[in-house]
């Protein structure tokens, strides 16, 4: 637990490779020595990891190889995956999973501790400003819900600026009043953090409308290891540029947060950056396509290597050997590749690698 607890501090202050290098350590660890408590917890932190910096479908993947929570009994780590799971969906425009996670947040709300409920809201918050509901958006992160307490994980981050944008849009006050005592906190770290100051500058200039302020912010998260941040400053500096007639300088900030959306699989925040641009006369094409639903282009690079093996005659049990897995994940793997693929048998697997050859 404490290895996993400086793994997770090292993601929150953005040092992401030194965290990957102690995830990888102690998935590791956790499969030689068979620890189920590990062999769960480790992937979901793998899943923190790569979705702080960035990496869209690696933090789906990483999350989907766990368990899904018990409906009665969601835990942190449970909360923590449900999170991950809809800000991939919520940027990635996959309305299926994010329903799916919206009907989870419901139900983690009504029955979980007072963590679980803060991680909830947030998902029904981002669910209700991506339909365009700030009302409903406001209201879930409204009451007793805390915006930054101990411990953090670095999606503590994203709320906060995320808040800010709800308070702007919707005149909430008492979010307003919240979201800046969130900013005093991460200003107040001796010596100072350049990410949280980045992020403080950030939330700071979205509730001010302050296009210079969110020119700083946006420049001081661009050297951060959090694209998705910086993008996000970016987007609402050029926003703020416009307003104030400032076109050149706004498309520059438009242009380098739909590129940093594009390239990190982001097609939703792309597209809304796209349809800003068009209102300049640029008109930007999302090159990138999103995963397909079905067939072999919709299965993940791990479900591709699971179910190769398991045409060439693997046995669940060896796949997990030889790509050093749980059983559960090569099973969840295996279950999720064939949904996709439209079989229920490993004959119609071998049938299928033959007609596609």
């Amino acid at each position: 637990m404490a290895a996993i607890h400086y793994a997770n501090l090292l993601a929150v202050v953005g040092q992401l490779d030194d965290a990957a290098v102690r995830v990888a350590d102690g998935l590791e660890q956790a499969r030689r020595e068979r620890n189920v408590m590990g062999l769960d917890i480790w992937p979901t932190f793998d899943a923190v990891v790569h979705l702080a910096a960035g990496r869209l479908s690696a933090a789906r993947d990483a999350t989907e190889s766990v368990p899904p929570p018990q409906p009665t009994v969601v835990t942190e780590p449970d909360m923590i995956r449900m999170v991950i799971l809809a800000e991939v969906a919520a940027r990635t425009d996959d309305r299926n999973l994010l329903q799916q996670t919206v009907n989870d947040a419901r139900d983690a709300y009504s029955t979980g501790s007072s963590v679980v409920r803060r991680g909830a809201a947030y998902v029904l918050a981002l669910a209700a400003w991506q339909r365009g509901d700030v009302q409903d958006a406001m209201r879930w992160l409204g009451g007793d819900i805390a915006l930054f307490e101990s411990p953090i994980w670095p999606q503590v981050l994203d709320r906060v600026t995320f808040s800010a944008r709800v308070a702007s849009a919707g005149g909430d006050a008492g979010l307003r009043a919240r979201v800046l005592q969130a900013t005093d906190l991460l200003e107040r770290e001796r010596p100072a953090t350049p990410l949280f100051t980045g992020v403080a500058s950030y939330a700071r200039g979205i509730l001010e409308r302050d296009a210079q302020a969110l020119l700083a912010a946006a420049d001081v998260l661009q050297s951060s290891s959090r694209p998705l941040l910086y993008a996000a400053a970016a987007e609402d500096a050029g926003a703020e540029l416009a307003h104030a007639d400032r076109g050149d300088e706004a498309l520059d900030q438009l242009n380098a947060a739909f590129d940093t959306y594009l390239h990190h699989e982001a097609l939703a925040d792309a597209r809304r950056v796209g349809r800003q641009l068009r209102r300049f006369g640029v008109h930007r094409r999302i090159v990138s396509q999103p995963r397909a639903k079905t067939g072999w282009d919709s299965l993940t690079d791990s479900e591709l290597t699971v179910v190769n093996l398991i045409a060439q005659g693997a046995t669940n049990q060896s796949v997990a050997t030889q790509l050093h897995l749980s059983l559960h994940t090569v099973k969840n793997h295996v279950h999720n590749a064939f949904a996709k693929l439209g079989i229920n048998s490993r004959a119609q697997l071998t049938q299928l690698m033959h007609e596609s050859d």
